[in-house]
């Protein structure tokens, strides 16, 4: 029996010797990047940062993935990851266009939010009376259901 089990355990040494126990190479994965501080942000230090860094850092520990920033504006974000320049691109709201080249999560990461100033006298007095009104403050923001901004 001895005998039995000293072979078996011999034969299973010569089989895995030819195994290398060394870490498999960490995936790469693209991360298109831009100023939406505290979110992802490009530090005085030159180096990218943010909670989206932060909890990506996280997985890429768990799951053995390096993943490498590219940083530049919103507009430039969107376009790489339609030319497959990078692969994921951080917080961006749903529309029907994006739906087409995006694949959305189902749980956000984090909820974005926006402050609105009015005149007095607007008319304004709550989030239920800006549904469907335009701002012409900023460019390229979407805020779905509520706000479209130009």
């Amino acid at each position: 029996m001895k005998k039995t089990i000293l072979s078996a355990v011999g034969i299973l040494l010569v089989l895995l010797g030819g195994i290398s126990l060394e870490a498999a190479e960490p995936r790469l994965i693209r991360v298109g990047a831009f100023n939406y501080y505290p979110g992802i942000f490009k530090d005085t230090d030159g180096v990218v940062k943010g909670f989206y860094v932060d909890a990506l850092a996280d997985i890429g520990r768990r799951e053995n993935i390096r993943f490498e920033y590219v940083y530049g504006s919103w507009a430039e974000g969107l376009e790489r990851i339609q030319s497959g320049e990078v692969d994921v691109l951080t917080s961006v709201a749903y529309t029907e266009e994006r739906a087409g080249f995006l694949d959305y999560t189902v749980t956000p990461l984090l909820t974005v939010w926006a402050e609105l100033y009015t005149t007095a006298g607007s008319g304004i007095d709550g989030i239920l009376d800006v549904q469907g009104k335009k701002s012409p403050s900023c460019r390229e923001i979407t805020m779905p259901g509520i706000l479209s901004i130009w």
